[in-house]
């Protein structure tokens, strides 16, 4: 926990509760929160102790000019706030997917970079013990070469057809539909441990195809799932599934490496009081073995609802890192915004690549 009180300003509060509760716990002020409801935005703040509501972002950054502020809007929103916090002088966090374009991503990094200042991509499943430890034996070299992985992604948030729309239906908000929501952080985590994806074919689906946009007539048009096989700049090839109409799989999540040496499985599952620490297995011969995580995270922290109340402690451990590096002088601390942006652009790819019969290289960012 950091001795300053840092300010923070947080837009958006469906995500966004998950990063008042991770900003408080990291012993910050959170000045201000965000909604376009003007009366949802004014409950939250009550609930949390926060001083001030807005249902404008342009106004709440300028009457409080936050050291921080956080972004957990649909994503057609990312850039503008993001540009406009930089510009008064705030470090920026911003929820995946960084935005719904490679070239809006790479404007966001590149606003980052003139300002000074620091944009993070709140990958948090970085941060997951098992996954932590995951990347640091991969670097280490335990697997050796990369021959190939296998990556499985799953939420059931959607499985209901009585569930009702979000803006998550609509491809002119979102993006991306399971991409976005589970596919952003399958692609970081490939990334960042097996190098940069080069290329991809894939296919995509919708599950309940006479779901309607939220508000709207008009049918939803993001994925429901997705499979790909991707190549990697190394030459290893990564296949991939994700979906957020998955029943059983709450918030499910698979991903193993097979090397030269050896092979590393991570898992992550939304069962037991511990489950938010993921589980981690490695073998060189023919069978895995559990991997020890010497790692304290704790679920809850003083007073107030514990993290998982709100789902995501691992949010809490990506704030203690921005706060680090804004304290160290660090203006690149990872997950950057570059990072964000080459998830993107593989999101791109994927998009365009989806219903295709042919390969569909990643612009390399």
């Amino acid at each position: 926990m950091t001795e300053k009180k840092h300010t923070v300003a947080i837009v958006g509060l469906g995500f966004g509760k998950a990063h008042i509760r991770a900003f408080q716990v990291n012993g910050c002020e959170v000045v201000a929160v965000c909604q376009r409801d003007g009366e949802k935005a004014r409950a939250m703040a009550e609930r949390y102790g926060i001083a001030q509501s807005y249902d404008s972002w342009e106004e709440m950054i300028e009457k409080t000019r936050p050291e921080i502020v956080s972004i957990t809007t649909p994503p057609h929103n990312h850039r503008a706030i993001a540009e406009r916090a930089f510009e008064a002088g705030a470090h920026v966090l911003c929820e995946k997917p960084l935005t719904v374009s490679a070239d809006d991503a790479l404007a966001m990094a590149e606003a980052a970079r003139i300002s000074g200042l620091i944009g993070m991509t709140s990958f948090n499943m970085r941060f997951v013990p098992a996954m932590a430890r995951f990347h640091e034996m991969v670097e280490g070299g335990y697997i050796g070469d990369h021959w190939y992985g296998d990556a499985l992604f799953s939420i059931p948030r959607w499985v209901n057809p009585e569930t009702p729309s979000s803006w998550r239906m609509d491809k002119q908000i979102a993006g991306v539909g399971a991409l976005g929501d589970v596919g952003a952080h399958m692609i970081d985590l490939i990334n960042w441990n097996m190098g940069r994806i080069t290329r991809v074919a894939a296919a995509s689906g919708i599950a309940h195809k006479d779901k309607k946009k939220a508000g709207s007539d008009r049918p939803m048009d993001t994925d429901d799932f997705t499979a790909f096989v991707g190549e990697l700049e190394s030459g290893a090839i990564i296949g991939a599934s994700l979906s957020r109409v998955a029943r059983g799989l709450d918030g499910g999540q698979d991903m193993t490496i097979h090397g030269s040496k050896a092979t590393l499985h991570y898992h992550l599952q939304r069962q037991g009081p511990l489950w938010y620490m993921g589980r981690l297995e490695a073998g060189e011969g023919p069978s895995l073995q559990p991997v020890e995580l010497d790692v304290t995270f704790p679920d809850s922290a003083g007073e107030g609802e514990p993290l998982e109340v709100q789902g995501q402690t691992s949010v809490a451990s990506v704030v203690k890192h921005m706060l680090g590096a804004i304290e160290g002088g660090d203006r690149h601390p990872a997950p950057t915004f570059e990072d964000g942006a080459r998830a993107q652009a593989v999101l791109d790819a994927l998009v365009e690549a989806s219903g295709t019969d042919r390969w569909v290289n990643v612009r390399q960012v």
